[in-house]
């Protein structure tokens, strides 16, 4: 226990749909989606724990509405996930590593606290901390190899998934990446 306040500084509107799904105006749900309450905020110190970057649109949007609409002095952000490196070509739409947040910083395999320095800044946070990649197993209490973490690492379970991942960080170099990975495998949007 930190021996922290736990106080609700955001009223959450229930009527808006998921952001991380949206595909346009992401920033314009997120605004209608979260109301800060300058009542609680303003001057504070705010730690804010999220539960994973992958775009970064939703958190970076969040962010600025704490500090200018909720007054906030500070806003530390904790990740209760490592960093997305890789896009999950397993079922969830973010298939091209340009659109990913942490790859844009990160040089090895873990970021660096000067990685996560850079991360913080370009959000619009003080502090970023992520959660270190041989906690999730740790967390959930299940061996490392029985967890797909490809998006966590790069090393993908199936033949099919790393040359997906090879496609993707060949289209990434070349500059290439509008579109879904598995469609530009292709040419003719209908993936292998």
């Amino acid at each position: 226990m930190l021996g922290v306040p736990s106080v609700e500084g955001l009223m959450r509107n229930r009527y808006v749909g998921r952001t991380f799904i949206e595909g346009v105006n992401r920033a314009d749900r997120v605004r209608m989606k979260y109301t800060p309450l300058r009542q609680v905020l303003e001057g504070k110190r705010v730690l804010l724990i999220e539960d994973t970057i992958v775009r970064s649109t939703t958190l970076k949007s969040l962010l600025h509405h704490i500090r200018e609409r909720g007054g906030a002095r500070e806003i530390h952000v904790r990740v209760a996930c490592p960093p997305i490196v890789a896009p999950c070509f397993y079922g969830i739409d973010m298939s091209t590593v340009r659109e990913l947040f942490a790859p844009r910083f990160m040089q090895g395999d873990r970021p660096t606290v000067a990685e996560q320095e850079a991360m913080a800044k370009d959000l619009g946070a003080d502090s970023l901390f992520y959660l270190p990649i041989e906690a999730v197993a740790r967390c959930i209490g299940l061996p490392e190899n029985s967890l797909c973490r490809a998006c966590l690492t790069g090393l993908y379970p199936t033949e099919a998934g790393e040359r997906l991942y090879q496609l993707a960080m060949l289209n990434r170099n070349n500059g290439a990446g509008n579109g879904r990975t598995y469609e530009l495998a292709t040419g003719n949007g209908r993936g292998r």
